[in-house]
């Protein structure tokens, strides 16, 4: 599970990025927009974490390494479905790619993966945002 700073970090950089455009959700809201919604949306949900000690040399300078992954799915309405959803995902992708935000490295982007949802009504796609994070402390 990503910690609230990446996960926050990560989806306000989304915000920023697609704002005006396509709105940000969390995964666990949007059940409403598909059922009464008509436009595209972004979803994000965690996929996993893990924090593990790291060291850079010094004894007395400690690392905690976090890694993890996010999901960001597109949602589109039909008849644009799943071909506008792809389309959206290789947006985010692009704006993913290569970034460190926030101190946050992303480490890759995985291609679009793509399907129908609510008996055809919207097509879907999503991208995995693989990071890591390092957070030093001192002792």
């Amino acid at each position: 599970m990503a910690s609230s700073r990446t996960y926050s970090a990560l989806k306000d950089y989304l915000q920023a990025q697609f704002s005006g455009v396509y709105p940000v959700l969390d995964a666990d809201d949007i059940e409403p927009e598909l059922l009464q919604g008509s436009n595209a949306f972004l979803a994000i949900e965690e996929l996993s974490g893990d924090e593990q000690l790291a060291g850079f040399g010094d004894p007395t300078s400690l690392c905690m390494r976090e890694t993890g992954t996010l999901l960001v799915h597109a949602f589109t309405p039909s008849p644009e479905s799943s071909e506008q959803a792809r389309a959206i995902v290789d947006s985010v992708r692009d704006v993913m790619r290569l970034r460190t935000i926030d101190g946050i490295r992303i480490t890759g982007v995985t291609p679009p993966d793509s399907e129908l949802l609510n008996e055809g009504l919207w097509g879907a796609a999503a991208t995995a945002i693989l990071f890591d994070y390092d957070s030093h402390h001192s002792r």
